[in-house]
């Protein structure tokens, strides 16, 4: 976790692991809203591909969540934990 000034607010960067009862799980990017309604900036998701390998992939809006995904956010902590 880092920290990154912002100007009126201290946010972090930091990754986050979606469990099984996520309310994320299912919903696509787009849907999830993280930006409008929590203020927060996905980066990067990390998944395992079929084959083992970690992928990380560039969130476009039609993503769609899986439990297990890390999801790299930028934004205030206490609403990204709020949310995944």
């Amino acid at each position: 976790e880092e920290k990154v000034p912002t100007g009126t607010s201290e946010s972090r960067f930091a990754s986050y692991v979606l469990s099984q009862t996520s309310s994320l799980v299912g919903k696509s990017l787009r849907r999830a809203r993280l930006r409008e309604d929590h203020n927060a900036l996905l980066v990067a998701v990390e998944r395992t591909g079929n084959d083992g390998d970690t992928q990380y992939l560039s969130p476009t809006p039609d993503i769609v969540f899986a439990p297990g995904d890390i999801l790299w956010l930028v934004g205030s902590p206490k609403k990204i934990k709020a949310i995944v």
